[in-house]
């Protein structure tokens, strides 16, 4: 197995948001076919086109909307490799991490509803304000992290993820 990126973990959080984008964009392509053969005012590759650009402006859109969710995550790896001095990619072939959801004495790594937690444990300090977040009807919660560098981070996940990260963090 291959050592876990910051591209394998955005990729995965974002999994479902692919899924649904093929889906809409199969059926915008049936719903075009069908409106071809019930008024054919327009040729069938004019519909097929007009299907194509519909499926993908809603991609493009979708994307837009959920990207920066996982690339929050993404930074924070980031952050993490700046003030504490490594490489993620050196951690995860040091520690042979290969999942995208990982807990080890060094390490908590989570994908879930479209987000990245991933924290190495000598970068959190403590872990406060665990509530739901607002409009996901019980759905997500959110945390406020006390990191080392003295900010504090506001994280979001399922309630297993932030739950398994507050045991995590206890433990």
């Amino acid at each position: 197995m291959h050592p876990l990126t910051k591209k394998a973990l955005y990729m995965k959080a974002m999994k479902p948001i692919f899924g649904i984008a093929a889906a809409l964009g199969i059926c915008s392509l049936v719903i075009i076919t069908a409106l071809y053969f019930a008024n054919s005012v327009l040729s069938f590759p004019a519909h097929l086109l007009l299907g194509l650009f519909a499926a993908s402006l809603f991609f493009i859109i979708l994307l837009g909307v959920c990207s920066p969710s996982p690339l929050k995550g993404i930074k924070m790896i980031s952050t993490q490799e700046s003030f504490l001095g490594f490489c993620f990619k050196d951690e995860m072939e040091k520690y042979n991490i290969s999942t995208t959801d990982y807990r080890s004495n060094e390490w908590f790594i989570d994908t879930s509803r479209v987000n990245v937690t991933a924290f190495r444990r000598d970068f959190i300090c403590t872990l406060e304000n665990i509530s739901e977040h607002p409009g996901s009807r019980g759905m997500l919660l959110h945390a406020e992290v006390v990191c080392a560098d003295g900010k504090v981070r506001v994280i979001i996940g399922s309630h297993n993820s932030i739950t398994t990260f507050q045991q995590w963090l206890i433990g």
